[in-house]
């Protein structure tokens, strides 16, 4: 589980070099959306975080989704989502789970496309139900929902 608070975060998650550099860009552009949305009500004092509005997380292939405690869920498949959305982007497809915990805390997930569908037969259903549209993110910030 990699999960991003703020800006030092994602150069720690650019750096590693774990994921295309293509998803690092949107996580940058979706945290850069996310900070010009709520930074009336952060008194910048320091480096804008999500911490208090809830942050991203992304998943990874050893992450136990029937237990993410860690990030205030029982059990990932339990859970009704706001919304669920594919991000294709150039290489690699991920996808975007955004749970409200209250009016005032949301927790954005970011599952790799392919990466759990193996590991938890629920993982269809569950986006069966849940998924509503797809969204192409192309590496210079341009977000569009996708056609089809």
């Amino acid at each position: 589980m990699i999960e991003i608070f703020c800006q030092t975060d994602l150069e720690k998650f650019k750096a590693s070099n774990s994921y295309p550099p293509a998803f690092a860009e949107f996580l940058q552009t979706r945290f850069l959306e996310l900070k010009q949305c709520m930074e009336k009500y952060f008194k910048e004092v320091s480096e804008f975080n999500l911490k208090e509005f809830g942050h991203m997380v992304v998943l990874e292939k050893s992450d136990n989704l029937r237990d993410l405690s860690e990030a205030g869920l029982n059990n990932f498949f339990n859970s009704v989502p706001e919304a669920v959305e594919e991000i294709v982007m150039p290489g690699f497809n991920v996808y975007q789970v955004s749970n409200i915990y209250n009016n005032d805390y949301m927790m954005i997930f970011y599952l790799p496309k392919g990466e759990f569908e193996a590991i938890y037969p629920e993982m269809q259903d569950y986006l069966k139900q849940w998924q509503h549209q797809k969204i192409q993110f192309k590496p210079n910030g341009n977000i569009k929902p996708c056609k089809g």
